[in-house]
């Protein structure tokens, strides 16, 4: 639906697409996500299809058949095989010859086929009418929704917003965020408080993006500003820091942890959750003790719940959270992959449950998905903060109140938390600029742009290479899943082999000759 096509065209496209785009598939969300990307990039829909098909190819042979490569001939059977471009893909990236990949006439119906000829090898002591096998199934599924009950959700109280600054003072302090879905900006005050900020997607292209979000804070300030500190945050704060030439680029953690302690000092657990990935961050007086991130599931992330209320016909923005608050009976989604509660939104749907059950399930499912996914065994403080994109819905903010069972603040703009966390810690640095921020107090530089396909895994992520031409021409990179690209400034980081390195870490004191040193014991007397 998304690209506008029903499923036997998009096969028709992608059976004949020259070149197949490259896409994740490892989730539904995060293919979609890519999808919109090569769209934005006008990429042809016909290879965007075969994308698809090669995608959903590889993601089977990696997560089912896990390095056993299929012997022929292969039987291609369920409704997929009706797909002409996934069957191709199957039968490029196996190398198979045209009669050793099968496809049955019977091909949607081989599951029930083989269950009735179970059935007939097995048959019932005594026969039982078709009827009363389909009231058994619907009294099944009711005990099972009968069996977990959640509560309704509880509006939590507004969080206060401080009042933007009348003058600009004198000067201001700039926090740029970059990230693979969103880009956000945010102007402070000396005084902490917001004086502009702009937010917007990053599409895969974070030049334009940068470019964007500050010709936006410049619009909204009163006047030309003096930029006193500039630091760069995300996915791409490499890319924004040699753009604009700001003074500092720093971890996402960092960030998040700087807008935590100026808005509540005494919070010891931030929950951040954005459109793609989320963090856990436990913090002490102030200082990271540690986190955990989450990039490779987004059934707990903005996308997922972005996509579910689209299915509902709900605007996320506006209609989602009150819906979910008039939900006297939320409905139980589990907490696990994004296309199992895809599955069992459906099934709610057509049974008839109401959309505001939905709503407040949903919330509920993300809210556990995080807590098992991400936290998992790590222990949650007394004094929760919730932060990132996700955090402006407030059924969600509630879901976690419900199942903590302790109230979760939610700071002013969490959409900009990473942004405004940066642009205090430009203030922290203290030290004036020497120059302007490009972008916003002078035009941005010139800039060279080479894509290519990382082949250090088997992501094969599509990299963006950023070189900004200057007397001193500087690199960064965006894209990559790893970050291997983007933890390292002017090189990126060589991938490792893991296995090599744990053999490497094991034989490392070995000397490999002579009789072993078996060391020496002492006893205290």
């Amino acid at each position: 639906a998304a690209v506008g096509l029903d499923v036997a065209e998009l096969g028709r496209l992608a059976a004949r697409a020259v070149h197949p785009a490259r896409m994740s598939g490892r989730c539904a969300v995060f293919a979609k996500s890519d999808l919109i990307h090569l769209q934005q990039r006008a990429c042809p829909p016909d290879e965007i299809a075969a994308g698809l098909c090669f995608a959903l190819a590889r993601n089977y042979l990696a997560s089912v058949c896990r390095g056993q490569v299929p012997q022929p001939p292969v039987l291609f059977q369920g409704g997929v095989a009706a797909n002409e471009g996934v069957l191709r893909a199957f039968r490029e990236l196996l190398s198979l010859p045209e009669d050793a990949l099968i496809r049955p006439a019977a091909y949607k119906v081989m599951g029930a086929i083989g269950a009735a000829l179970i059935a007939r090898d097995s048959p019932l002591e005594e026969p039982v009418l078709l009827t009363d096998l389909v009231g058994r199934l619907g009294q099944h599924v009711s005990d099972e929704e009968a069996a977990v009950v959640l509560d309704p959700l509880q509006m939590p109280p507004v969080t206060d917003t401080a009042p933007a600054p009348t003058t600009l003072g004198d000067g201001v302090y700039l926090g740029l965020d970059v990230g693979s879905v969103s880009t956000k900006v945010a102007v402070i005050s000396g005084d902490g408080r917001l004086c502009a900020s702009a937010y917007g997607p990053t599409a895969g292209r974070p030049i334009q993006a940068v470019e964007k979000a500050l010709a936006e804070v410049l619009g909204k300030l009163p006047r030309m500003p003096k930029v006193l500190g500039a630091v760069t945050t995300g996915s791409g704060r490499h890319v924004a820091l040699h753009l604009t030439r700001a003074d500092e680029a720093v971890d996402e953690v960092t960030a998040q942890a700087r807008y935590a302690r100026e808005y509540a000092p005494e919070a010891d657990t931030i929950i951040e959750i954005g459109g793609q990935d989320s963090k856990y961050i436990r913090m002490e007086n102030g200082r990271v003790t540690r986190f955990a991130m989450n990039r490779a599931c987004a059934a707990g992330t903005g996308s997922f719940l972005e996509e579910q209320a689209s299915r509902l016909g709900l605007d996320i923005a506006k209609d989602f959270a009150s819906a979910a608050f008039r939900s006297g009976s939320p409905a139980s989604m589990g907490n696990r992959c994004t296309v199992f509660m895809d599955s069992d939104l459906v099934h709610y749907i057509q049974r008839g449950r109401p959309v505001e059950d939905l709503c407040a399930g949903l919330a509920y499912a993300v809210a556990r998905n995080y807590l098992e996914k991400v936290v998992g065994s790590r222990p949650v403080g007394r004094r929760v903060l919730f932060q990132g994109g996700v955090a402006r819905n407030r059924a969600v903010q509630a879901a976690f109140s419900a199942i903590l069972g302790k109230e979760v603040l939610v700071p002013p703009h969490p959409e900009l938390s990473g942004a405004i966390g940066a642009a205090l810690l430009a203030r922290d640095r203290g030290a004036m600029r020497q120059g302007p921020v490009l972008g916003l107090e002078a035009p941005l530089g010139k800039t060279a742009t080479r894509t290519f396909e990382c082949r250090g895994c088997e992501n094969l992520c599509e990299v963006q290479e950023v070189t900004v031409v200057a007397s001193e021409p500087r690199r960064a990179w965006f894209g990559s899943v790893c970050g291997r690209f983007e933890r390292g400034e002017e090189n990126p980081v060589p991938p490792d082999d893991a296995f090599a390195v744990r053999e490497r870490l094991l034989l490392k004191d070995r000397s490999g000759s002579g009789a072993p040193h078996r060391g020496e014991i002492a006893f205290p007397m």
